[in-house]
């Protein structure tokens, strides 16, 4: 039976880079959220990560909501 998940792909075609992350909301939130937790970094260090999250949120909400006819 051939092996599935997450690290079976990562084993096949090696790490993603970082930066595609990048390409959805979801990245720029979580790396936020990560240098919260992680690091201990304040609102000053966050201010990017959460404009970037908020301008890739007001790029991408119309157009899904358009393509979901919401």
């Amino acid at each position: 039976m051939p092996e599935a998940g997450p690290s079976a792909f990562a084993r096949r075609f090696g790490r993603p880079p970082r930066q595609i992350a990048y390409l959805v909301p979801t990245g720029w939130a979580m790396e936020g959220v990560n240098a919260m937790l992680a690091f201990g970094a304040g609102a000053a260090d966050v201010a990017p990560f959460a404009f970037g999250f908020l301008v890739l949120f007001a790029v991408s909400f119309p157009l899904a909501a358009r393509r979901l006819q919401i």
